[in-house]
């Protein structure tokens, strides 16, 4: 069977699918989601497919550049406290926006790092903001925050799309499908699965492949060796489908990895 842009042939051999990639989307890989310091089972949060609130939050300009009134964070970047949140909004740029407060949980500092380390590679395609509980408290409201750290990412039309993780290095370099790393094929067969990135590239996963599905049902993972004996990792959302029948299809032939 082959499916794409939301047509389904007959076809001898693997199951195919096409991926949408014109918006962002993020997933939280099961093997990976860990709970915030203060609550992990957050149901009342702002939700994947809402629009992110709006709203007037501190920059490091409103500050006077002084550190210690933004972030409890020990060894701050710059970058992540450049724009308010409804400016970030009106720059057509997809967010990854962290609720995360050091003063009072220290899985934050280790999330906080990890996104330092995307910012230099990623900055050009995407907004980094951190929000710390203790001086942007009204973003914590807004989002419905009520254990951190929390990871959400908005894209560029400002729908949210969240997950609660540590390791977001891991997650975020192969599934911004902004970047050209980011998967737009799948085809799924019984002795490997073939990826096709954004960038052209295609990667086949041909051994100790693993299917993963979150708990919550709208994303799954996949990993495996390439080719080449590196170790693979990719991460599919709801959203990057035709519809729901298709991703049902998808995580059913992927059954045989689990």
């Amino acid at each position: 069977m082959k499916v794409t842009g939301g047509h389904v042939n007959n076809q001898i051999g693997n199951q195919h699918y096409a991926l949408k990639g014109t918006s962002i989307a993020c997933a939280l890989f099961v093997g990976l989601m860990l709970a915030g310091c203060d609550g992990g089972n957050n149901k009342d949060t702002l939700l994947v497919g809402q629009k992110a609130p709006s709203l007037r939050t501190k920059t490091l300009a409103d500050v006077g550049g002084d550190f210690s009134k933004i972030t409890s964070y020990r060894q701050p970047d710059e970058r992540m406290y450049q724009y308010s949140i409804d400016e970030a909004l009106k720059t057509g740029k997809p967010i990854v926006l962290e609720f995360a407060t050091p003063g009072h949980c220290t899985v934050c500092d280790v999330q906080l790092q990890m996104l330092k380390s995307l910012l230099t590679k990623y900055e050009s395609q995407v907004l980094f903001l951190h929000m710390d509980q203790y001086q942007n408290t009204e973003a914590f409201i807004a989002f419905r925050v009520k254990g951190d750290p929390w990871t959400f990412v908005i894209d560029k039309d400002g729908v949210a799309t969240f997950f609660l993780l540590t390791g977001a290095n891991r997650i975020l370099k192969t599934r911004l499908m902004i970047l050209p790393t980011a998967p737009v094929a799948i085809d799924i067969g019984k002795q490997r699965v073939r990826l096709e990135l954004r960038s052209g590239t295609q990667v086949d996963l041909v051994k100790g492949v693993r299917f993963f599905a979150d708990f919550a049902g709208k994303s799954f993972a996949l990993a495996g060796l390439d080719l080449s004996g590196k170790k693979q990792q990719y991460v599919f959302h709801l959203g990057q489908f035709a519809d729901e029948s298709q991703f049902k299809d998808a995580k059913s032939f992927l059954q045989v990895y689990k």
